[in-house]
């Protein structure tokens, strides 16, 4: 989304609205002063005529009441009639005439001294006619029209009235020239008013459109700010959902797609612009076990387990979040899809692995018990052997031990498939440990597969745990098998290559030599993008229920703990081979010697040794067997009785203790006897033991026997352990 351009004011649109104003000012004024000139002049004029009027008639009879005043003064001075009479008519006659009025002095007889215009201008003297009261009509008179008595005021002590007299013609004529003065002189008035009423309204209305354009840039800013932050907050949440590692769909009440994320586009495989207006339910196919879809008003934020539809190749789970979002115009739904089919490999590797964990743990409980019952049984065999039967029955008890060394290998076998089997490598070589295995392959493989066997030149030696190479061959067989749907060929083959030889896709030469062994089979072949990853833990092309993942991984864990590597040549449609190759081995066995089975074991000459074992027949097999071979020999069935023995100071120059005891740990009893002064040399057995325990012996040079063993192999041990042995 693009930021929207700020709006600055217009100055022809303010221009424009102003001179409006003004006209529309103008116009109103106008109208409002010929209203006033038209309706009010009459009105205003007529008001100013009877003021003028009443001004005149006030002024006139005051003049009067002054004249009047004044000739008593003199009649009171003593001044005789005549001859104010006389001062009257002088002063009178030497003043103008005015035309709008005169000045009378009348009598009883209504004689008047007055000016002497008066009779040029049609005065009639003496006045005649009757006085009702001041301000009267003067009838019967001749005076350019009516003539008014405006008022009267008698002289105290003489027959006389001073009376002015008002000629109403010549005060209208005035009052008309007054009139049209006054009717000039107003209209540069209201036109003034008119125009400086504009001018001010003009002003003022420029004021207030200033403060109007100021109010609305202001407005514009801030609108603009704040669209700037709601598109920046936008920007913002666009952000935070496109960087969200889930994908996001926006629906409407029906599920259908009204926004979505990339990685909604990701999970579909659909672009994020053709996803809008599509339904929801096209690609998530709900699991009904968990109910309804997500996204109800009443559930609020739940989660429900799906599947995505519409998709090549392995199955993918789904969590769905839904939650209804309300807004203005109503509410939709906003669903949050987590692709888990990870999380559920994850899981089915968890199960998986507790799974063997359950089963190594009673691997280990079950190898312990069974190989200690083996000993028991080859302690005895030993012990009649010693009695030197005949060939007869030795030879049946050269079986009983035979049977009992491939019972020990069955026990070996469980122990290496639940992982918990210490590596025990032995000088061997591939066609001798491939004759051993030919049986169980053959049982494993069926009939209606054939097995062949092909060696090259003379073998030379490896070191080999037997059980873990018989597992990895086991498991490339069953792949095979599996491969080929239980009919075809399986082909072995041992041969030995030379340093320098190239092998692999690569063609890179051997930094040594090594021993191979081919297992090679005529299915369909492994495509090469999977090539890459049938060696990793859990993964497997079977369906769910017929493979764990873990049988190439298995494979490549041995091969890769005996110091070996393996190469893969398989093409589509020409079947798959499978090379392992291990380290050549020069020089003896890293093991103690064995003894030889068939010949007398080696003598105790009397020393002295501590047996610790808890189980009790196997305690009492031992004793005899050690005491048999000249052995001076002193049973415990515990560490803790063991401990109290060497404390009592009884010499022993060997102990032979079991692995796994109950009591005291085999850390500490090993601590305990290392401080003892005759240091007796320490040998331990087991029939199943820890790798860290077997480690922990190693690095002092305590050898470790495995359950079940010879007469033989336990005083070869016995003999050969104080050359080798550090005190822990």
């Amino acid at each position: 989304m693009q930021d929207a351009p700020a709006r600055t004011p217009s100055r022809p649109k303010s221009a424009s609205r102003l001179g409006h104003l003004t006209l529309l000012t103008f116009l109103v004024l106008f109208s409002v002063t010929m209203v006033i000139a038209l309706w009010g002049r009459s009105y205003a004029l007529d008001r100013i005529e009877r003021a003028y009027i009443d001004i005149h008639g006030k002024a006139a009879s005051d003049q009067a009441y002054r004249i009047a005043r004044l000739l008593e003064q003199e009649l009171e001075a003593g001044v005789p009639a005549e001859t104010v009479r006389r001062h009257l008519q002088e002063s009178l006659s030497r003043n103008p005439y005015d035309e709008a009025g005169f000045l009378c002095l009348l009598d009883d007889a209504a004689t008047v001294l007055c000016h002497p215009d008066l009779a040029a201008v049609g005065m009639q003297v003496p006045f005649t006619g009757e006085f009702t009261g001041s301000l009267e009509l003067l009838k019967g008179q001749a005076y350019a029209g009516d003539t008014h008595l405006v008022s009267r005021h008698p002289v105290e002590g003489m027959p006389w009235q001073v009376s002015i007299h008002s000629n109403y013609g010549v005060i209208k004529q005035r009052l008309e020239a007054l009139r049209d003065q006054i009717s000039l002189a107003a209209l540069p008035v209201l036109g003034g008013i008119v125009i400086f009423g504009t001018l001010a309204v003009r002003s003022v209305g420029r004021r207030y459109e200033r403060r109007i354009e100021d109010a609305n840039r202001d407005l514009e800013a801030k609108v603009a700010s704040r669209t700037a932050e709601l598109l920046a907050a936008s920007r913002y949440h666009q952000e935070i959902i496109e960087a969200a590692p889930s994908a996001i769909f926006l629906c409407d009440r029906e599920r259908r797609i009204v926004e979505a994320n990339g990685q909604a586009a990701a999970l579909t495989g659909v672009p994020v612009e053709s996803l809008s207006g599509r339904g929801l339910d096209e690609f998530v196919a709900f699991d009904p076990a968990v109910g309804t879809p997500p996204g109800s008003p009443q559930e609020g934020t739940v989660a429900r387990e799906a599947k995505l539809k519409g998709v090549e190749g392995t199955e993918r789970f789904l969590h769905v979040f839904g939650n209804e979002i309300r807004n203005r115009s109503g509410s939709e739904l906003m669903f949050v899809i987590q692709d888990v089919s990870n999380l559920k490999t994850l899981e089915r590797e968890f199960l998986q692995a507790q799974k063997m964990e359950a089963v190594g743990r009673l691997a280990g409980g079950v190898a312990h018990d069974f190989n200690n019952q083996l000993a028991v049984v080859m302690g005895f065999v030993d012990l009649a052997r010693l009695d030197n039967p005949g060939a007869a029955v030795r030879s049946r008890l050269d079986q009983a031990i035979a049977a009992c060394r491939r019972a020990a290998r069955v026990c070996q076998q469980l122990l290496t498939f639940s992982r918990k089997q210490a590596f025990q490598p032995e000088v061997c070589t591939l066609p001798g440990l491939l004759d051993e295995s030919r049986k169980m392959l053959d049982l494993l493989v069926g009939a209606e597969i054939e097995v062949r066997v092909s060696h090259e030149g003379g073998p030379w030696e490896a070191r080999l745990d037997a059980s873990q190479f018989e597992q990895a061959l086991l498991n490339l067989a069953i792949n095979a098998r599996d491969a080929m749907a239980g009919r075809g060929r399986i082909t072995l083959r041992s041969r030995n290559l030379p340093a320098g030889r190239p092998v692999g896709a690569a063609g890179n030469g051997l930094d040594a030599d090594h021993v191979c062994l081919e297992v090679e089979d005529a299915g369909p072949g492994i495509p090469a993008g999977l090539q890459q990853r049938i060696f990793e833990p859990f993964f497997t092309t079977k369906p769910v229920g017929k493979g764990t993942g873990l049988g190439l991984a298995s494979v490549m864990g041995i091969v890769q703990q005996h110091g070996g590597r393996i190469e893969l040549h398989s093409e589509v449609g020409k079947g798959s081979c499978f090379s392992l190759l291990f380290p050549r081995h020069r020089g003896p066995a890293a093991t103690v010697a064995t003894g030889t089975e068939r010949g007398m074991p080696a003598s105790g000459r009397g020393a002295r040794l501590l047996l610790v074992e808890d189980e009790p027949h196997l305690n009492e097999s031992l004793c005899e067997l050690l005491s048999a071979v000249g052995f001076d020999v002193r049973g415990a069935l515990s560490r803790n009785e063991a401990l109290e023995m060497l404390g009592r100071n009884e010499a022993f120059e060997f102990i032979l203790c079991d692995v796994v005891m109950a009591g005291a740990s085999l850390g500490h009893f090993l601590a305990e006897v290392g401080k003892s002064s005759q240091a007796p040399r320490v040998v331990l057995m087991s029939g199943f033991a820890d790798e860290e325990i077997l480690a922990e012996a190693r690095q002092h040079g305590i050898p470790v026997l495995g359950k079940p063993f010879t007469l033989n192999q336990l005083t070869a041990v016995l003999t050969t352990a104080g050359s080798q042995q550090k005190q822990p």
